[in-house]
């Protein structure tokens, strides 16, 4: 009788874990957002972190005989003076070492203004990335969103 106890607590423990998603999707700022000057929890913010989701998921590789780990990332920021330009500023650690090298991959992002009162997008562009040595095992992939400014909302992903 205890077994069937215990299967039913790991079922619903891994309902449990299934977490929430992001009420955010890629490609649709809210008009809302990029009206707004001000956090009124805290007026002095530079900018507003308004999602930064991160989803992994293991898979099996049958050409290396091992499991593997892909994790997606998905950040939405709301730049609200020239104190937050850094947050376009974007950095993924990547290890490596031998013949084994994480990769990123799937890079994308937009920059959101709004002018004459509608929403226009700067898309990230493919001079905008480059990658920096860090040391023997790890490298820095670096990505800078374009045309920030005060007032932007910026948003990116990658895998």
């Amino acid at each position: 009788m205890k077994l069937p106890l215990i299967l039913v607590a790991f079922v619903l423990a891994g309902n449990m874990v299934i977490g929430q998603t992001p009420h955010m999707k890629f490609g649709k700022p809210l008009m809302e957002e990029l009206k707004m000057s001000s956090y009124p929890l805290d007026t002095a913010a530079n900018a507003i972190i308004m999602v930064d989701y991160g989803e992994s998921k293991f898979t099996y590789n049958k050409a290396v005989s091992s499991f593997q780990i892909q994790f997606e990332r998905y950040t939405r920021i709301k730049i609200l003076n020239p104190g937050g330009y850094d947050f376009a500023d974007v950095s993924v650690g990547v290890y490596h070492s031998g013949g084994n090298k994480e990769r990123v991959s799937g890079i994308k992002g937009n920059t959101y203004n709004l002018v004459n009162g509608k929403i226009e997008a700067t898309k990230l562009g493919k001079n905008s990335k480059f990658e920096e040595k860090l040391s023997e095992h790890w490298n820095l992939e670096k990505f800078t969103l374009p045309n920030v400014k005060a007032g932007s909302v910026i948003e990116y992903s990658y895998t």
